[in-house]
């Protein structure tokens, strides 16, 4: 969605400046490490311009310039450009002087920018959605409800500037679909021809979506499986259906998953567990992995001594057939009618199940 700064960020490289497009940014906090370069970066034409750059000295740098118009911008303070480490901070580039302290999580749970109008009220926004997250009364349905209905309050409150431009890409992939088009709506009220096209990206994004939905539910529980495929350690390609047709195998589990992955890795005990306890009476895992780099899940498989069937997913067919959305992801296949039992069976709830199967 940064696309919408795009177009506004031009204006920070071109035309007049004059005394009222003067900014400067300081920053002054205990975890800026002195010797740390600073990037002050924005987005032209869908690429990284890097504005100007500095150094911290004494946990402190400063960078002054002039923009013509509000625009979306990131600070980094690292090893370099491109390095992974260090601290990033997005604000909106503004004329004033914006401030970057010390990361109060008391207040907010992201380190925010002051001083100037748009940004205290990205600050406001973020220490009032805190407060919600943080209501332990609340159930994680009502928080996102709620987080969900200040975003809507604040984009429509500044539908004419870039704090409501800023909300709406950070929330536009998560929040409900009505919601989306509506806000689409009234930014497009604010500038028709700068939404132009958003709105028709956005429904051609919810039919997309509908469709991994559709497909999802084709591969819901008391649905045939689908067949996919992928190469093992050694190259050879080897589908799904094999392993579910093995007379040897009463139930299959179709695991998607991927070394990058956090959630995945956690689940590994819990499978490695079912697999030892189930293995002989008939339970395989056929483990379709979405990394890029072989290498890594090789190695995984090795140090973590995976013993089930392990492929790497070529493309996104398989991925697309079962309408993942996220991993990791999987469903229990009975073998004798290739119909899925369960899915997003986690931790403990592996075990349960293929006791109740087994018995």
């Amino acid at each position: 969605m940064k696309r919408l700064f795009f177009a506004l960020a031009v204006a920070v490289l071109l035309g007049a400046c004059d005394s009222s497009t003067k900014y400067t940014i300081t920053g002054n906090a205990a975890d800026f490490e002195d010797g740390r370069s600073v990037y002050l970066v924005t987005a032209v034409n869908d690429e990284i311009a890097i504005l100007d750059s500095t150094v911290v000295k004494n946990h402190s740098f400063t960078i002054k310039g002039e923009v013509n118009e509000p625009c979306w911008a990131r600070v980094g303070i690292q090893e370099s450009l491109k390095a992974s480490d260090g601290i990033i901070i997005e604000f909106i580039l503004e004329p004033g002087h914006i401030v970057f302290g010390d990361f109060d999580e008391a207040k907010s749970r992201r380190r925010t920018a002051t001083g100037t109008p748009l940004n205290d009220k990205l600050t406001q926004f973020f220490c009032e959605m805190k407060t919600i997250l943080d209501d332990t009364s609340l159930t994680r349905t009502e928080s996102m409800n709620q987080v969900y209905a200040l975003v809507r309050s604040y984009v429509i409150e500044n539908a004419d500037n870039e704090a409501a431009l800023f909300l709406f890409e950070r929330f536009d992939r998560s929040m409900p679909k009505d919601m989306k088009l509506e806000l689409i709506d009234t930014l497009a009220a604010a500038n028709p021809t700068l939404y132009a096209d958003l709105r028709k990206e956005t429904l051609e994004d919810i039919e997309a979506q509908k469709r991994v939905e559709e497909q999802a539910q084709s591969v819901a529980p008391g649905n045939p499986y689908k067949n996919v495929e992928g190469n093992d350690a050694s190259g050879k390609k080897l589908s799904l259906k094999e392993v579910v047709e093995n007379k040897k195998n009463k139930f299959v589990l179709l695991d998607f998953w991927a070394t990058w992955c956090g959630p995945c890795m956690n689940e590994i005990p819990h499978l490695k567990a079912a697999y030892d306890k189930f293995h002989n009476k008939g339970f395989e895992i056929y483990a379709i992995s979405l990394d890029d780099e072989s290498d890594a899940w090789t190695k995984v498989i090795n140090e973590k001594g995976l013993q089930w069937v392990n492929v790497l997913r070529e493309g996104k067919e398989a991925t697309e057939l079962y309408g993942v959305r996220g991993i990791p992801s999987n469903y229990l296949i009975d073998c004798s009618t290739g119909i899925i039992v369960a899915t997003h069976l986690r931790g403990q709830a592996l075990i349960e199940k293929l006791e109740e199967a087994t018995k």
